[in-house]
């Protein structure tokens, strides 16, 4: 009564379709996207900056719109954290960077979109005054319900490095993707 159990093991190449790395063809394109979408924004806050005194710069608030432009250039920069190979720290690095700096350039738009509406959009006669401060505490809940999120996420559940390994007949395919067991949030 022995029971034979035979193996055939055979070696597998390491799919490189789930990482971008140097030599790939959406290597040249992500670096040539993120960085020209720095440098315009980098452009255009030196611009907002260098024409502050202007009455139409003045008038579209240089310092928020700076802001904003700022966090469009870090989200723009964030996109370079997509290179190099799927390990935990990079699977967790890109979890944070892009959703964080989403959020942080959406709270920018929406308070300033808000903050026109209170300013030129009521139908009251009395004049309305939102100062910079307030416009600011005005983005903060946006900002830390996001980084709450995201922490929770960073320990419950951790976007983190998996092994997948398929098999269709005598092909085997093995890779390496950033997952998390939850589909919630993302």
């Amino acid at each position: 009564g022995l029971d034979w159990r035979i193996m055939i093991m055979a070696p597998v190449e390491t799919d490189p379709r789930d990482t971008i790395l140097p030599g790939d063809s959406m290597f040249s394109i992500l670096i040539a996207i993120a960085i020209l979408g720095v440098l315009v924004c980098s452009v255009l806050v030196f611009l907002l900056v260098k024409k502050r005194n202007q009455r139409e710069v003045i008038v579209s608030d240089w310092r928020f719109m700076s802001a904003f432009v700022l966090a469009c250039a870090l989200l723009n920069a964030s996109c370079l954290s997509f290179i190099g190979p799927n390990t935990n720290v990079m699977c967790l690095l890109r979890m944070w960077l892009v959703h964080f700096f989403f959020v942080l350039v959406l709270s920018l738009l929406l308070v300033k979109t808000y903050r026109i509406y209170k300013l030129v959009g009521s139908t009251f006669i009395h004049r309305v005054s939102i100062s910079h401060a307030q416009t600011a505490q005005m983005t903060l809940p946006f900002v830390v319900v996001q980084a709450g999120i995201l922490l929770a996420f960073t320990f419950v559940d951790p976007n983190k490095q998996v092994e997948i390994v398929e098999s269709d007949g005598s092909n085997i395919s093995h890779r390496y993707v950033c997952d998390h067991d939850t589909p919630a949030f993302f």
